[in-house]
């Protein structure tokens, strides 16, 4: 087994990356192999330019990271609509978090709104950039918590937010009631 793939089964990219004499930046400034502080330190892979996502498996493995920047990527980064349908159609517990990434289309909102997960719901409920229409169905929604969290969106609508200040449940027609005044 060559070097650099011992290097990432003994301890993940970051120990491959220190072993090949690359720098890397942490939270509190870089660090190289050899370093007084390489064992405390946490890798942050922000020296390294950001792309889109290129594949379902990037993105899991870049949500589930515990390097701040890599988890950052999955909640910022652009991937085209073939891999956000992948993670959907393949990985229902990512679902919540392709919702949650920044760049994700309104295509796959629309396909994750209608979610079995009233989780998935909410996180479509919260995005900013929801359109009207979406909105509107939301604030239909069975579940409670997804209205909620659509009433509690900075950007819902003002008809939608008097739709949910009559709503069933007190604690949403609280929050749309608040976003009103």
């Amino acid at each position: 087994m060559d070097q650099a793939r011992k290097g990432a089964k003994r301890g993940g990219e970051r120990d491959l990356l220190l072993r090949s004499g690359l720098t890397y930046t942490t939270p509190t400034g870089k660090a190289k192999h050899g370093d007084a502080n390489f064992q405390s330190t946490t890798c942050c892979l922000s020296a390294f330019p950001r792309s889109m996502i290129e594949s379902a498996q990037e993105f899991i493995r870049l949500r589930n990271s515990e390097c701040p920047d890599e988890y950052h990527r999955a909640a910022h980064d652009a991937a085209s609509d073939t891999v956000w349908r992948e993670v959907v159609a393949n990985y229902p517990d990512m679902r919540p978090w392709v919702a949650h990434n920044k760049t994700v289309p309104i295509a796959i909102l629309e396909l994750l709104y209608t979610d079995s997960s009233a989780a998935v719901r909410c996180a479509v409920a919260r995005k900013r950039k929801l359109p009207e229409r979406l909105q509107q169905i939301l604030a239909a929604d069975a579940d409670a918590s997804v209205r909620h969290a659509l009433a509690c969106n900075k950007k819902a609508s003002r008809a939608v937010l008097q739709k949910l200040a009559s709503d069933s449940e007190s604690f949403v027609q609280e929050a749309a009631i608040q976003r009103l005044e």
